[in-house]
């Protein structure tokens, strides 16, 4: 992903995406869970911490652009294959069709 789609934004936990990338010291982690707690958020980092964190904290966190790719990151959505095609759903109940004939031919042929 090149640096251009990565941005930092300055949120609060309770607007924490998952996939976003928190920095803790030198380190980087990848946020993979988000759930609301009494007075907070918790969040489940690539690391297995889980940090439970006041609604009032500020946050410096890498998001990828555009918005829209959430939540899935940007590798799931980029290689999702499209919904096959009207065409390719007829072509393969045919073949499907086909095969089963074929098959109980066979068998009563035996």
């Amino acid at each position: 992903m090149p640096a251009t789609d990565v941005r930092r934004v300055e949120v609060t936990p309770a607007s924490v995406l998952t996939g976003d990338v928190l920095t803790i010291g030198e380190c980087h982690f990848k946020v993979l869970t988000r759930t609301r707690v009494h007075g907070g958020v918790r969040l489940g980092l690539t690391s297995g911490a889980l940090f439970v964190m006041s609604h009032r904290t500020t946050l410096t966190v890498w998001r990828a652009d555009p918005p829209g790719l959430r939540p899935r990151s940007f590798w799931e959505t980029a290689l999702r294959q499209p919904p096959p095609t009207r065409a390719e759903i007829v072509a393969q109940v045919v073949v499907g069709c086909a095969l089963v004939i074929v098959i109980a031919l066979a068998v009563m042929a035996r």
